[in-house]
């Protein structure tokens, strides 16, 4: 079995008291509620999954930052629903797209 990363338990916490956070901050008035239980449900799986595995599967720093950074993107999506997001409305105009790609980067 391999060794864990030095520092990932750190990563670990500190990712998972941020995503926490951000379920809070997500779901104090979201556009949509249903919506935005259905965006972040992958969210509230993974949590309890990392954590009750990570120490006899441990992952590298660099997988645990992708996995906190795609929270984010599914929390900010349950929050506005995607075709709402300020950000996709940025890259619609900086683009001159016809809709909000902000899907897109969620798809990604």
């Amino acid at each position: 079995m391999s060794m864990p990363e030095a520092g990932s338990s750190k990563l670990l916490i500190a990712g998972s008291v941020l995503t926490l956070a951000g379920l809070l901050v997500s779901g104090w008035q979201p556009y949509d509620r249903l919506t935005w239980l259905m965006e972040v449900l992958p969210v509230m799986i993974v949590l309890p999954i990392l954590w009750f595995t990570s120490r006899r599967f441990p992952i590298s720093n660099l997988l645990l930052i992708g996995i906190f950074l795609h929270c984010a993107v599914l929390m900010l999506g349950g929050a506005y629903t995607y075709a709402r997001v300020p950000l996709g409305f940025v890259l619609q105009d900086l683009f001159d797209l016809n809709r909000n790609p902000y899907d897109k980067i969620g798809h990604f």
